[in-house]
């Protein structure tokens, strides 16, 4: 993590406390927004998809179904 300044020239009637905390606001949406979209997921994660064979999924039931009947 770096500490970046940003200088501002601002007129004297502007709020400075309000000014920061709406700079701040903005900043935290940018860096943690709310939601995202599968394409911003995919971009800052660097995912990527591909197709699973349905053989993996079929060998995966089976193995589950074992694993269930050995439980009970």
């Amino acid at each position: 993590m770096k500490t970046v300044v940003i200088k501002l020239e601002v007129p004297d009637w502007l709020d400075e406390e309000a000014l920061r905390k709406t700079i701040k606001k903005a900043i935290y949406e940018f860096l943690a927004p709310d939601r995202l979209s599968a394409e911003e997921v995919k971009e800052l994660f660097g995912t990527v998809e591909e197709e699973v064979p349905d053989e993996l999924f079929k060998g995966l039931r089976e193995k589950e179904r074992e694993r269930v009947r050995c439980l009970y």
